[in-house]
């Protein structure tokens, strides 16, 4: 008799160590018990504000899953040993996602950079002093309103409603680390991060609660800041996915315990999650495997200055709202083809454009939107087909809008400085948007199943 292939034993021992765990919640009866026994752990906040109504059972649920960077149950030496530095500045969010589970099971998490540029909707802070609506990173809704301001201004900007919210703090994410014994990641070449004390060898290795949380945090060795931090945050939960749905933690009843007590006992979660949704929610994700968790980053055009502010991110509208619109409507999201990439983001680029009526005057807006640094409203130009006016000493920069403007005219000026002019002629047909990323990077969603050094 031939030998079982490797793969069909690894997928053997997953089914066997999910078959076991939804035993020991769900059987006998005992499920209910073990429910409410785990329940009393959680914290509970009022998360929206108003009453809300829960889904029915079997329909969709949407999350909003938010990583505190509150020193909350830390001590003064955690936080010198952990370098979460001091919380002297309120309450703020270290991460953001929309985690999303579909009437078949799947779970799509879509993670929303902090800094994104958000409408915020008016609001009443905690001295009962009313505020207006207005312009800001996502970020500082929490800052200013807590869960429910945060909760509402996703709501608002992605238009998908929010069914249930769940927070988890620094201390709660070491906790969950150290009880699955750590986590493992991989990175492309050696790591070395001041501000968070994170050094790390290129390939494979464990880490466990400083680590990790240095890891998922760090930022300023990464030259793509944010984004770069989220898609190591979407892989430290793939593989953290992994470890706990593996044979390593599920038949092993005193780990798995020790995880799921520290999970739930680190997080804080709407009201309106009852024991009965918690069951019925576990029944459901008990038969997920991990490829049917994709993760997504929302397409963004680039950073756009917005002056007391700072830089803002902007998304792409088109391809972030396809993401959305399949989230609401719990269809599978849709394949856009790829924006054109470039070197040199939009907001790194200086406009003037020419132009007259109404065509010009959408080309402002239209540049504006993608991000363009534009130096002053149209003026009236000479050419009349869309042309892009350059000094030779910015070709790289001329790619991006010759992305941006496919088919313009490019005439060199030697002179001409950093200030690229744009002539609006009858053929325009809009900003193409384009995308600044490393060319060999996959555009690919990863699945929490996925080779994490694949």
């Amino acid at each position: 008799m031939k030998g079982i292939p490797a793969v069909q034993l690894r997928r053997s021992a997953r089914l066997l160590a999910g078959v076991s765990a939804a035993a020991i919640l769900l059987g006998s009866g005992a499920g209910w018990a073990t429910v409410r026994h785990y329940a009393g752990q959680v914290q509970r906040i009022d998360a929206f504000g108003e009453p809300r109504e829960a889904p029915a059972a079997g329909e969709p649920i949407t999350f909003l899953v938010v990583g505190s960077d509150s020193r909350e149950g830390l001590s003064d030496r955690q936080v010198r040993r952990l370098h979460t530095g001091w919380d002297v500045y309120g309450q703020r969010t270290d991460t953001m996602m929309l985690a999303h589970v579909g009437r078949g099971g799947e779970v799509t998490v879509v993670s929303l950079p902090r800094d994104s540029l958000a409408s915020i909707p008016e609001y009443t802070d905690e001295n009962g002093e009313q505020h207006g609506a207005s312009e800001g990173k996502l970020n500082s809704a929490y800052a200013y309103g807590g869960a429910p301001l945060l909760v509402k201004t996703v709501e608002q900007t992605t238009g998908v409603p929010v069914n249930h919210y769940l927070e988890v703090n620094f201390a709660g994410f070491v906790k969950m680390v150290n009880a699955l014994d750590g986590v493992e990641v991989c990175v492309p070449a050696d790591i070395y991060d001041a501000p968070s004390g994170l050094e790390l060898p290129a390939g494979r290795s464990t880490l466990k609660g400083r680590d990790a949380l240095a890891y998922v945090r760090a930022r300023s060795f990464d030259p793509t800041a944010d984004i770069g931090r989220m898609k190591r945050q979407q892989s430290f939960v793939g593989s953290m996915v992994n470890k706990a749905v593996s044979s390593e933690v599920l038949l092993d009843p005193a780990k798995a315990t020790g995880f799921v007590d520290a999970m739930l006992s680190s997080m804080r979660v709407d009201q309106t999650l009852d024991n009965a949704q918690v069951l019925e929610l576990t029944r459901r994700l008990a038969q997920v495997d991990p490829s049917q968790v994709t993760f997504r980053t929302v397409p963004v055009v680039g950073e756009k200055p917005m002056g007391e502010i700072g830089n803002v991110v902007v998304w792409d509208g088109p391809a972030s709202g396809d993401i959305f619109t399949a989230l609401r409507n719990d269809t599978e999201i849709p394949k856009r083809p790829a924006a054109p990439r470039v070197e040199v983001s939009p907001s790194q680029i200086s406009v003037q454009l020419l132009g007259t009526g109404d065509t010009a005057t959408r080309a402002y807006e239209d540049f504006d939107t993608a991000g363009y640094s534009l130096v002053a409203t149209p003026v009236p130009g000479t050419y009349t087909q869309t042309t892009i006016e350059y000094d030779p000493g910015y070709d790289v920069s001329l790619k991006t809008l010759q992305a941006a403007l496919p088919g313009a005219k490019a005439v060199e000026v030697p002179g001409l400085g950093s200030v690229f002019r744009v002539t609006i002629g009858d053929d325009y047909a809009g900003v193409t948007t384009v995308s600044v990323k490393d060319p060999t990077e996959s555009d690919q969603p990863r699945t929490a199943g996925d080779d994490i050094c694949g």
